[in-house]
């Protein structure tokens, strides 16, 4: 076994809509390493925000359907997992501190550095995101 704290392999997701069925994700793999920061980057329609939903159990089925694939998190397959199990898994985590794009439009937001030093605060831009996360860690 890796020692990834979150792994995904071979997932494979459709949509149908309307008796037509799409298959928007292939094949999808990843690994995130526990005390990790990863950054999931991609074209516009690309699958990132599918992916994620895969993940986190938030696809609406139908549409959506995980055709193929396993999502482990900490060892314990998430596609065959209760759902009220998997729901209990949610917000147990460590939180990565870094601000979602809707926060980046409020400047003066406090954040908590996801070591647990005193809050900073980020007075950012869209644009200057690079800059923030090279400061913090979490880009490369």
């Amino acid at each position: 076994m890796s020692d990834a704290l979150l792994s995904v392999r071979d997932l494979s997701v459709e949509f149908t809509t309307y008796g037509r069925t799409n298959k928007v994700l292939h094949n999808v793999s990843l690994d995130v390493p526990a005390h990790s920061q990863v950054a999931l980057v991609g074209e516009s329609g690309s699958g990132k925000t599918v992916t994620m939903k895969a993940i986190m159990g938030l696809l609406r089925e139908p549409p959506a359907k995980v055709t193929s694939g396993r999502i482990l998190y900490d060892g314990a397959d998430l596609l065959t997992m209760a759902p009220s199990e998997r729901l209990k898994l949610r917000g147990t985590g460590d939180v990565d501190g870094v601000p979602g794009p809707d926060e980046f439009a409020q400047p003066g937001l406090h954040y908590r550095r996801p070591d647990g030093h005193d809050p900073e605060i980020c007075r950012q831009t869209p644009r200057a995101f690079p800059q923030w996360a090279r400061a913090h860690g979490a880009g490369a």
